[in-house]
């Protein structure tokens, strides 16, 4: 639904995502990606919390063709169904055991661990590369913001 509302009434809603910093952010943030990656990022996006409500207006905002659209979707949560069961699965059947229970919630919080760790090294790798590629610059040149030359802030946003 909120693709569809997105896409049949995309001004009036781009118009309101742009009004915040922090929609503006998250609607430039998804739309690059889904131009990116498209129906992988349609997945993915539907598991970070804050983005799943993003994914599908910023889908429908950039009339992300519906067919696409759908079946990212529908992966997206056939995954997530599956994962939840089988945790309240996991759940369950730990709960005669407490050392299963210990177990299960130590890999869960190991998971959790990896990906926080994983985020951090992406995000100083990317800081590390912007660094250096401002310190290649010639001296006095200023820094580009990719808006000069329609760079993906400024037109995944506005193309639509």
């Amino acid at each position: 639904m909120m693709y569809l509302a997105a896409r049949r009434f995309g001004r009036p809603v781009r118009a309101w995502m742009l009004r915040r910093p922090s929609r503006r952010a998250a609607l430039t943030w998804t739309s690059r990606r889904i131009r990116r990656h498209g129906v992988p990022f349609m997945i993915a996006v539907r598991f970070l919390p804050g983005r799943r409500i993003a994914g599908a207006l910023a889908s429908g905002v950039l009339h992300y063709p519906l067919r696409k659209y759908l079946i990212g979707a529908g992966l997206a949560e056939s995954l997530w169904a599956t994962h939840s069961v089988g945790l309240g699965y996991l759940g369950s059947a730990a709960a005669g055991n407490p050392f299963c229970a210990a177990a299960i919630g130590i890999g869960i919080g190991v998971s959790v661990l990896v990906a926080a760790a994983g985020t951090a090294v992406q995000w100083v790798v990317h800081r590390r590369a912007l660094r250096a590629r401002a310190a290649r610059r010639a001296p006095g040149t200023p820094p580009r913001t990719g808006r000069e030359e329609g760079g993906d802030q400024a037109s995944s946003i506005t193309a639509v």
